[in-house]
């Protein structure tokens, strides 16, 4: 069984509806209505064991006030600052539809344009890695991806869109990509380490009343 099916298997929320990854069409109606539903989808590191469960929306993108004895194997690299280049990640094409997000990569790369002449990268899934991808950059640019948060956690600034885990840690407008601000990104890893799940607990955790908490 794959861990979709699993989840959508073993996932029981009471009168909250659940949804696994992006392909329901019902998803964004609740979105926009803005319902209490449950997101479940790969977690923001170590990914092929930790599962995401999200409240009202597909990411985090608050501060939950959260103990750092979940964060496991993530490590926030040293702040990089003195990069070159801008690396803009685009919404998948799940995430245009489901958003409506298809003029944000022509108006981000317009955007930049008048605000920068530094070059400009937009990473596509061609293999590479983000750390290669980001290797050298000044910043990072992101409507809403999980690839986001690993550039903040290699030190890289990024700036983030409406629905981006990293929102709470911004570096600021787009027109401000020369001086990107500093954030907390100790609390923000706390916060994230309190969305993601094994199986096993996601089995276990009351998901009536669930709200970034195991209890």
């Amino acid at each position: 069984m794959s861990w979709a099916s699993w989840l959508r298997a073993n996932a029981k929320a009471g009168d909250r509806l659940v949804f696994v990854g992006l392909g329901d069409d019902n998803l964004r109606g609740c979105i926009e209505r803005g319902d209490d539903f449950l997101y479940l989808d790969h977690g923001y590191w170590q990914r092929e064991s930790l599962y995401r469960c999200i409240v009202g929306e597909t990411h985090l993108t608050r501060v939950v006030d959260r103990p750092a004895d979940r964060l496991g194997k993530a490590k926030l690299a040293p702040a990089k600052r003195g990069g070159r280049h801008v690396v803009v990640i685009p919404p998948s094409g799940l995430v245009e539809q489901l958003y409506r997000a298809h003029l944000w990569l022509p108006t981000t790369l317009q955007r930049l344009a008048e605000s920068t002449d530094r070059p400009v990268v937009t990473k596509q899934k061609d293999g590479r890695t983000m750390r290669d991808a980001c290797n050298g950059a000044h910043a990072v640019v992101t409507f809403g991806s999980v690839a986001g948060v690993e550039a903040a956690m290699l030190g890289y600034p990024v700036f983030a869109g409406p629905i981006c885990p990293t929102r709470p840690i911004s570096a600021g407008r787009l027109e401000d990509i020369e001086t990107p601000a500093e954030a907390d990104r100790e609390a923000w890893l706390r916060s994230l380490s309190y969305a993601q799940w094994t199986l096993d607990e996601i089995e276990r955790l009351n998901l009536r009343e669930y709200d970034y908490s195991c209890a």
